[in-house]
């Protein structure tokens, strides 16, 4: 409304209350109005406006006069954003301008480079909650809660976010959601801080420092992606209860600079078998045979001996959700969008 609008409309509403205080200023002379005078000022003023309103509307605009004005104020049309109406166009056009935001975030990204690690320590901690898991007896011998599943590699072998990735592998698991590379980014940056802006020619970047299982179970926590996590031991018969408990248990490796060409089968190299020599790295297990854990990894379902598992294993977590796939893609939209 502009201002000439809303003098318009102050005058027009102020006139009949005039005209009432007048009417029953001359009544008061010859009709006792025993201390009503404002209450019948009021009744007299809305009658008189609400006649005419309806002479002026129905009959010609020229009875506008009678209210001081016969111009009619402007009233804008305002809507709450929740409440515009449904517009397909303008809502593609924001599915496209985000589209084409994550799409450049990821450009910035360095170029595959081989696989990288990324899983920083967890300390022990006595306030951690320990994994219920079923009794030995209970355990079969054979479990595959990964059959049938197509994995990403969600981008590790462009930065350090292994973490991020056995996450995601984990959450499809339990709940069938399939994460994109946008997913595995957009955790990444949220958590840990890093930001692809910061990729310098040669691919390095100062922020792509990797991630702390805890601080990456406490962040999905609050975005509802999960309704806890737990602490497993880090020894091959808790991890496989776990597994055949939980379905998916997500571990923490200190690799041997000798496990980068290992391929999809872990085995202890013959050399450079230091542990951690190679750095930090998080995966999913999620099924077993009676000789050997199966397990995710840069994409890929291979295995692990126990030797390497006895050996290179550091920490082991199960996550609880009872999220589905839609609901997970919902809470994964959010989070690509910010």
């Amino acid at each position: 409304m502009t201002l000439m609008d809303y003098a318009k409309a102050n005058v027009r509403t102020i006139v009949p209350f005039i005209v009432a205080w007048l009417i029953t200023f001359g009544l008061r002379h010859g009709v006792n109005l025993h201390g009503y005078q404002a209450a019948v000022t009021v009744v007299v003023g809305a009658v008189y406006y609400a006649l005419v309103r309806l002479l002026e509307r129905y009959i010609t605009p020229q009875f506008g006069w009678l209210l001081g004005l016969a111009q009619q104020p402007v009233y804008a049309k305002t809507l709450k954003p929740d409440a515009r109406p449904f517009d397909r166009e303008r809502i593609a056009r924001l599915r496209k301008i985000r589209r084409d935001y994550t799409h450049e975030r990821l450009s910035l990204l360095p170029k595959p480079a081989g696989r990288k690690g990324g899983a920083l320590p967890s300390p022990r901690d006595d306030r951690d909650y320990q994994a219920k898991l079923p009794e030995t007896s209970a355990i079969p011998s054979h479990v595959d809660n990964g059959a049938g599943i197509t994995w990403g590699m969600l981008l590790n072998d462009r930065i350090g976010n292994c973490y991020e990735a056995a996450f995601l592998h984990a959450l499809q698991v339990l709940t069938g959601y399939t994460p994109q590379d946008a997913d595995a980014l957009a955790i990444y940056e949220q958590v840990t801080g890093y930001d692809p802006t910061k990729t310098d020619a040669n691919g390095n970047n100062p922020t792509d420092q990797g991630t702390y299982g805890r601080q990456l179970y406490d962040w999905a926590r609050r975005e509802g992606l999960i309704d806890s996590y737990a602490a497993v031991p880090a020894d091959r018969a808790s991890i496989r209860a776990a597994i055949y408990g939980h379905k998916a248990v997500l571990c923490e490796w200190a690799l041997p600079a000798g496990a980068e060409t290992e391929g999809d089968t872990w085995t202890v190299p013959r050399r450079n078998k230091v542990a951690g020599s190679w750095g930090g790295h998080a995966t999913v297990e999620c099924g077993f045979t009676p000789r050997r854990n199966k397990n995710v990894t840069w994409g890929e379902y291979g295995t692990v001996t126990p030797s390497f598992e006895d050996d290179y294993l550091q920490a082991g977590w199960v996550i609880s959700t009872k999220l589905t796939a839609p609901q997970v893609a919902v809470i994964m939209a959010k989070v690509r969008a910010r």
